[in-house]
């Protein structure tokens, strides 16, 4: 026989010795080999079914999926813009570089004004008496003083829920 050096390793069945080629145990004749050796028609089955989803995938993460669609840009969350009010009327200016559509003006947050355009690089005046409550009720800057103004854009675009906040004293 060999030396003790030639490789060998223990039966896990039988924990005999026995050499480290060996496919079946001489003693107990376990089946020595690993899983997929001793199931070649699962192995292939599984191969034949997994094969195409795992190349399906690889060659829709490296190829353009066809979407025309440019990224959406980074949406702004500040409006910058002027406000002035002097005799009764709202001086607004959209000094950003983006229109703020569909904006909601509001007047001391309960009077407001909705649904327009305010484009770029505009000014609007508004007179104050445009401006109303939930009830109808019209803003009156004779009776009530100007306190805060604010502008939310709302339309669907980079501008979608940028604001602007100002306060009069």
């Amino acid at each position: 026989m060999g030396t003790k050096n030639e490789e060998t390793r223990k039966c896990p069945s039988c924990d005999e010795t026995i050499s480290a080629k060996a496919k079946k145990c001489p003693h107990c004749r376990q089946d020595l080999r690993g899983w997929f050796a001793r199931h070649p028609i699962l192995t292939v089955l599984g191969i034949i079914l997994v094969a195409p989803f795992v190349i399906g995938n690889l060659a829709l993460s490296s190829v353009d999926k066809g979407n025309d669609t440019p990224p959406k840009p980074p949406r702004k969350t500040e409006l910058n813009a002027k406000v002035n009010f002097t005799d009764g009327e709202f001086t607004i200016t959209n000094l950003d570089e983006k229109d703020c559509v569909g904006a909601w003006l509001k007047v001391n947050g309960k009077y407001s004004l909705d649904g327009y355009t305010l484009e770029a690089g505009t000014k609007y005046t508004v007179g104050s008496m445009q401006f109303a409550d939930k009830d109808g009720s019209r803003f009156n800057p004779y009776s009530t003083k100007v306190q805060n103004f604010s502008i939310s854009c709302q339309g669907d675009n980079e501008m979608t829920h940028a604001f602007w906040y100002g306060e009069w004293k």
